[in-house]
């Protein structure tokens, strides 16, 4: 699970952040799960617990290419979810933003927690704002990565 490793890193370097300081975590907009965002070549995330999540075959038939696609929605969202609990947990003037590549110039600015899209601060998917959720990832996220 990608989320792991950026969740890893950060919490092994967060003593070392200074203010003003910005975390930036590589999300997709394949997290929406609709035709506009994808355009039919990936399949929505599709949530389950962290715990689920994190075991082989998640997904129903795991040797396919559409679960594939599907844990990697899934893993995206589950990002911007730890984007926002960033946001909340870390010291302020830390900021922490989860970011959608493409073709962009310069620095965008964004507020802590944001989504940014293509160089502008924008709102993510309605599924991605769920605090239930980004709390229960938290803890999980720390439960498999504690030494």
């Amino acid at each position: 699970m990608n989320v792991l490793a950026n969740h890893l890193f950060v919490r092994l370097l967060q003593d070392r952040f200074a203010a003003p300081a910005r975390i930036v975590i590589t999300v997709s907009d394949t997290h929406f799960g609709d035709f506009k965002h994808n355009m039919g070549m990936v399949p929505g995330p599709a949530w389950k617990s962290p715990d689920a999540l994190a075991r082989t075959g998640a997904f129903p038939e795991p040797d396919t290419t559409a679960a594939g696609r599907t844990a990697y929605s899934t893993s995206k969202l589950a990002a911007i979810y730890l984007v926002h609990e960033y946001a909340r947990r870390l010291p302020a003037g830390i900021d922490a933003v989860a970011y959608n590549p493409g073709f962009v110039l310069g620095t965008t600015r964004a507020p802590t927690g944001s989504y940014v899209d293509r160089g502008r601060a924008a709102r993510s998917s309605e599924e991605s704002y769920d605090e239930r959720r980004e709390g229960e990832l938290w803890e999980a996220a720390e439960r498999f990565t504690a030494a």
